[in-house]
């Protein structure tokens, strides 16, 4: 457990019926492998990536035109945006 799903139980410990605590705790070791998931695809979608794919031709503050190797958080900008698109068209 993360030290924020751990403090989100102490939150509500002594406040619930214990049946709802187990739900909850259920509902954050979903949402925990949830996160493992999308990180481990980050992951994989990073390192399948070619050096050309991750390049752009604005630098990250869009104030000058060249080439520049992407940083982790414009990777990240990029693999949501992909994955949005690949499961709009799955729909």
């Amino acid at each position: 457990m993360t030290d924020k799903t751990i403090a989100i139980k102490g939150l509500i410990h002594g406040e619930v019926c214990m049946g709802t605590y187990g739900l909850v705790e259920l509902a954050l070791i979903d949402i925990e492998k949830d996160i493992d998931t999308f990180a481990m695809g980050f992951l994989e979608y990073v390192e399948k990536l070619s050096p050309s794919e991750r390049v752009s031709v604005w630098a990250k503050d869009g104030s000058s035109k060249g080439v520049f190797t992407m940083d982790s958080e414009q990777l990240l900008k990029k693999y949501k945006r992909d994955l949005f698109i690949k499961q709009k068209g799955a729909q």
